[in-house]
């Protein structure tokens, strides 16, 4: 239902998508995309547009995890710059 995915610097756009069209082809509902370089999160839900929030937004687990919420900046705590 939920997948987080870290990038990491040697990470490609290419490996990227293709991890995204698996999740997507087993029918995973939510996946967070979490860019420590850029400290951002890009949010894709099943119907819905891809959403990237910043350290002063919200991420929230939607239908996938009902009243889950937590700062971004909160992600990156102790992740230098």
């Amino acid at each position: 239902d939920l997948v987080v995915e870290i990038l990491s610097p040697s990470e490609t756009a290419a490996e990227l998508d293709g991890k995204l069209r698996d999740y997507a082809t087993a029918g995973t509902q939510l996946v967070w995309v979490v860019d420590p370089a850029w400290r951002v999160v890009a949010v894709r839900a099943t119907n819905a547009a891809e959403q990237r929030l910043s350290e002063w937004d919200t991420l929230e687990g939607d239908a996938v995890l009902p009243g889950f919420a937590i700062p971004v900046a909160r992600l990156f705590v102790g992740v230098a710059r």
